[in-house]
């Protein structure tokens, strides 16, 4: 799977900038607002529409055990795979120096599996449930954007270690990474909604960075 989405990075999307943990844009909140402060992000991202339809990473995503057990997990009622034509299946790749800024995602659950370790760096550091539908919590997120939060998890993670967790409600990084291997994950999006998609300006933004 690592080697199939390597190959994948000269036609993937780079994102090398600045952007807010949010979704949603809201400019007209003070530019010290937890919900407009940017961060570094640096990476390739293998969108879903560019992975092969006989991929394996292909075939565990479709894979009906997987998405039950996943939803018997999380105690949903329902749960969907992402219809999003550019970000149901993904893979980000990061080289030396690459970051995943801090964010939120814009549906219930991401489902992670890490294909290849880079030798340093690339932790993924989280704040499980740091916001709810009801409360968006921005004083402990504007702490966890200044060091000072004692609440920053880091999971150790090894190949084909499984990561599941709320992207929605859960802070999450990954720490810039160091060495020249690249960290290589597979993502999953997955949504108690059906025909979930990610909206026409982070669509827009990714066309944005494709390779001309």
């Amino acid at each position: 799977m690592a080697d199939e989405l390597e190959a994948r990075v000269p036609m993937a999307s780079r994102y090398e900038d600045e952007r807010i943990a949010y979704i949603d844009y809201k400019p007209d909140l003070p530019k010290e607002h937890p919900h407009r402060v940017t961060h570094p992000c640096r990476y390739h991202q293998v969108l879903n529409h560019q992975i092969s339809n006989d991929s394996p990473l292909r075939t565990l995503y479709s894979w009906e055990p997987l998405r039950e057990f996943l939803r018997r997990m999380m105690g949903y009622d329902t749960f969907y795979r992402s219809e999003c034509p550019h970000l149901a299946l993904t893979a980000k790749v990061a080289g030396k120096g690459d970051t995943d800024g801090w964010h939120f995602d814009g549906n219930d659950v991401v489902f992670s599996l890490l294909l290849r370790a880079s030798e340093g760096g690339g932790r993924f550091e989280y704040v499980p449930n740091l916001r709810t539908p009801e409360c968006e919590n921005y004083d402990a997120v504007a702490e966890v954007f200044s060091g000072a939060s004692n609440r920053v998890r880091c999971a150790d993670l090894k190949i084909g270690d499984l990561n599941v967790f709320q992207g929605d409600q859960t802070l999450h990084r990954v720490s810039p990474v160091e060495g020249d291997h690249q960290r290589i994950v597979g993502l999953f999006s997955y949504d108690r909604e059906p025909g979930t998609n990610f909206g026409v300006p982070y669509i827009a933004d990714l066309r944005r960075r494709l390779p001309a």
